[in-house]
């Protein structure tokens, strides 16, 4: 039987520091490079739904190169990460994906504290380690096993139901959220619709890929979704609020499709419809892209 532990607990008490200058160093190059390694971590997950495994090879290797990079960042001169006590490896998709959430959630923690200048070296060294170890769990799946578990997506013949492959897609999506929470975040406060920065764009495209293989997987309805007339979000802030409702309704989605409910349909439409209200703002149009 394969197994894994995670390394989130074997740096705790490895690394200490009191407030330095390099929480405040960090604040010049970390956040646009935790966007990147976002955007890295969205792109994997779809790959992982789809069972790509060329691209998530090279997705993988792109991501640890981006960690790599951020580490000369904001990882004290003298500290090295702990090598990592993980035994075996992850074997199962939404166990990956999983594990991928589990790198956002402490790149998250990095974020936040690159941003503080009183966060000493020990917050910053445990976060980043949490971060990458996580990402590394992933490691033997990306590079040997995607390609031999079938799709999410796709399907032999006629569409059937399958519930493992269609939480899979919900994980995806999940991450995908994630990642463009984070690059709306790095946004300026001001930040025009349309005038937003290219990592933004990316992570929108991530998320508009994890709403259709979430669709399909969940076998939602053909046809154009009856679009709300609402006001599209003017601001980072409002947008990042749109993307927080698009979450729920993924729920939504996720718990009536699983419970054999008719609202999923409309719930399906609302998922999509908050891609096509994000995408008012971050490109500043609202035609049938996505």
């Amino acid at each position: 039987m394969h197994y894994y532990t995670t390394a989130a607990a074997t740096f705790a008490l490895l690394s200490s520091g009191l407030a330095s200058p390099l929480a405040i160093r960090a604040v010049d190059g970390a956040q646009k490079q935790i966007t990147v390694i976002e955007n890295k971590i969205g792109c994997l997950a779809n790959k992982f739904v789809q069972s790509d495994a060329a691209a998530a090879k090279e997705d993988y290797a792109a991501g640890a190169t981006e960690f790599d990079s951020l580490a000369k960042v904001v990882l004290a001169t003298d500290f090295t990460c702990p090598v990592s006590t993980a035994k075996g490896y992850i074997s199962e998709r939404n166990t990956a994906l999983e594990a991928l959430q589990w790198s956002q959630d402490d790149l998250d923690d990095l974020s936040q504290f690159a941003k503080n200048s009183t966060v000493g070296s020990k917050g910053m060294n445990d976060a980043f380690c949490g971060a990458y170890s996580n990402f590394k769990l992933v490691r033997y799946f990306s590079e040997e096993l995607v390609g031999d578990i079938p799709s999410a997506i796709a399907f032999d013949g006629q569409p059937v139901f399958n519930e493992t492959r269609f939480i899979s897609t919900f994980r995806a999506l999940n991450v995908a959220l994630e990642s463009l929470t984070v690059a709306l975040a790095a946004e300026p406060a001001t930040a025009q619709s349309g005038a937003v920065g290219e990592e933004s764009k990316t992570a929108l495209q991530i998320v508009a890929t994890a709403v259709t293989n979430f669709k399909t997987a969940g076998l939602a309805p053909d046809g154009v979704c009856p679009q709300v007339r609402i006001a599209p979000p003017d601001t980072p802030a409002l947008t990042i609020e749109r993307v927080a409702l698009m979450s729920e309704d993924a729920k939504l989605a996720r718990d009536d499709k699983i419970a054999g409910s008719e609202e999923a349909a409309g719930d399906f439409c609302r998922v999509q419809n908050g891609v096509l209200a994000v995408n008012a703002f971050v490109v500043a149009d609202v035609g049938e892209d996505f």
